[in-house]
């Protein structure tokens, strides 16, 4: 008898037991807070907010992007001196 009481009591824990909701809409928590947000400041003002943080990221990208070049460009004089090794090599090393 004890044996069939643990049994049910642990079936009834375990019914019992809330079961997690999903957040957001994509089931996370930061989709959650911006919908929470979005829903506070309204379409128009979410929208503002969205367009700002686009030119940020695309200014951004486009300061990262033109590092890179140099970068690029850097390292492409870098590998045609190093083919010019005789030329330069000997004379530093003098």
């Amino acid at each position: 008898m004890s044996s069939e009481f643990n049994s049910q009591a642990g079936k009834k824990a375990k019914k019992e037991r809330p079961k997690k909701a999903k957040t957001g809409a994509l089931g996370d928590l930061q989709s959650e807070s911006l919908l929470a947000e979005a829903n506070q400041l309204g379409n128009s003002e979410m929208q503002r907010l969205l367009n700002a943080s686009k030119q940020s990221r695309d200014a951004l990208l486009k300061y990262i992007v033109g590092r890179l070049s140099k970068l690029r460009q850097l390292q492409l004089k870098e590998n045609d001196l190093l083919g010019k090794r005789d030329e330069w090599f000997i004379p530093v090393h003098l």
